[in-house]
């Protein structure tokens, strides 16, 4: 299983990044679809998790609003 990373430009705060794994979904209203289709620009919000080395990262991704919208 492969790990892949967001990098992420928060409204307050500094830029990061966070990793995600295949398993990894993004919800919209209705809908659910692989990370790849998310766009520069989308607004995102994530729930963290520590994996069993304490790093950081997600399994669900709410998109709050999308540039395709």
């Amino acid at each position: 299983m492969g790990t892949n990373e967001i990098h992420l430009r928060p409204s307050l705060g500094h830029s990061g990044m966070v990793t995600y794994s295949a398993e990894t979904r993004v919800t919209y209203p209705g809908r659910s679809y692989p990370v790849s289709q998310l766009q520069f620009g989308d607004v995102v919000a994530m729930q963290m998790e520590k994996d069993s080395r304490g790093n950081s990262h997600t399994r669900t991704i709410r998109l709050q609003q999308s540039t395709g919208d």
